[in-house]
């Protein structure tokens, strides 16, 4: 018999997967979430029941009380599913900011200091933001994307591809301009080719001062 290994992946979703309501109802249900939440919201400086309970805060989509909330919750399921149903993971993957999360699931770094490390990236991106924007294109393959943004510009500095989701689901970051330009080219050649709602090259070389004063940092 071949031996199982328990994975967790979709529990360490990215930013843009905050919603209202969210972690509402774990933290009504499971007594041992409520003083969780309180401390990361003393913390971060983001309440999180008055962002996310309810109908929702008008600023949850803004990047700091929405990469705080979506880590929050994350660590909150992984406690619950440890300490009331004994599952914990021998693997773990997370996605952009869901990386955190992982990272805790891992072992690689204890709840708190993962949250040190968020607050302090968003901080230094507010201390020398990075103007820049983002884009998902899908329906084309990763080469015929790549042909598609040199055309737009050589420069990976500017341009490129932030992740690779799926074979011909790709994310692509740089500046404003290009992306939007890279955007409009796609849309008649894929089956979907949009702006997502970030003013930030995430995943971007563009970025690679901030990493290293946020490698820095963790060291």
């Amino acid at each position: 018999m071949t031996a199982r290994t328990t994975a967790f992946a979709g529990l360490f979703p990215g930013q843009l997967s905050e919603r209202a309501g969210m972690g509402e109802a774990l933290a009504a249900g499971i007594p041992r979430v409520d003083p969780f939440f309180d401390e990361v919201s003393r913390r971060a400086g983001v309440d999180l029941r008055a962002t996310f309970f309810g109908d929702g805060a008008a600023n949850l989509h803004d990047n700091l009380p929405a990469q705080v909330g979506v880590y929050a919750v994350s660590v909150a399921v992984l406690d619950v599913l440890d300490q009331e149903f004994g599952r914990y993971p021998e693997a773990v993957a997370g996605y952009s900011l869901g990386t955190y999360a992982a990272f805790v699931a891992a072992g690689a770094l204890d709840r708190w200091q993962a949250l040190d490390v968020l607050l302090e990236a968003e901080r230094l991106l507010g201390d020398s933001p990075v103007p820049g924007s983002m884009g998902f294109v899908i329906g084309l393959t990763r080469p015929v994307l790549e042909e598609l943004l040199r055309s737009v510009t050589p420069d990976t500095e500017a341009l490129s591809i932030a992740t690779e989701n799926a074979a011909q689901q790709l994310v692509i970051t740089g500046d404003p301009a290009a992306v939007s330009e890279a955007i409009a080219l796609a849309q008649p050649r894929s089956l979907r080719a949009e702006l997502l709602p970030l003013s930030c090259p995430m995943h971007s070389p563009r970025l690679r001062d901030v990493s290293e004063r946020l490698q820095r940092f963790v060291e």
